[in-house]
């Protein structure tokens, strides 16, 4: 993800403008060529398994587009299409998730499930006991 920070740093000896200094835009294009080659494996691996990859190929076109060095001159499109980009990845994954059955409900899991400690259980099946029976007593 490119920092506004990034965005209005200039090269050595050069004016401020709108936009990131040439030496960052070349980062992060090579970045952005990176995640879209792995991207594109990952597409190309499902597909093998029949999963339909519209989303993922939406954001792969996004991340083509953040390759582009002349996307890096101007904040408001290079925001739009990282964030295009962004939202085409959590749409696909969503999906993923659905598909597969996966996660709560279909929906996937807002982060890794740890296992609790066997001293806390007790004291965590008490607490949901408790706010078990405080729901029975209000009408």
């Amino acid at each position: 993800s490119i920092s506004r920070d990034s965005m209005r740093r200039s090269p050595p000896g050069s004016a401020p403008r709108d936009g990131i200094a040439a030496e960052d835009a070349r980062q992060f294009a090579r970045e952005f060529r990176m995640r879209r080659e792995s991207a594109e494996a990952l597409r190309t691996e499902l597909g093998k398994q029949g999963v339909d990859t519209r989303e993922l190929d939406k954001a792969i076109e996004s991340m083509r587009q953040l390759e582009n060095g002349r996307t890096f001159n101007d904040t408001r499109s290079l925001e739009q299409l990282q964030s295009a980009m962004i939202d085409g990845l959590k749409g696909f994954e969503f999906g993923l998730y659905r598909s597969l059955g996966l996660g709560a409900e279909g929906r996937p899991a807002l982060g890794a499930r740890a296992a609790v400690p066997a001293e806390y259980r007790a004291m965590i099946d008490e607490y949901y006991r408790s706010l078990a029976s405080d729901r029975k007593k209000k009408p």
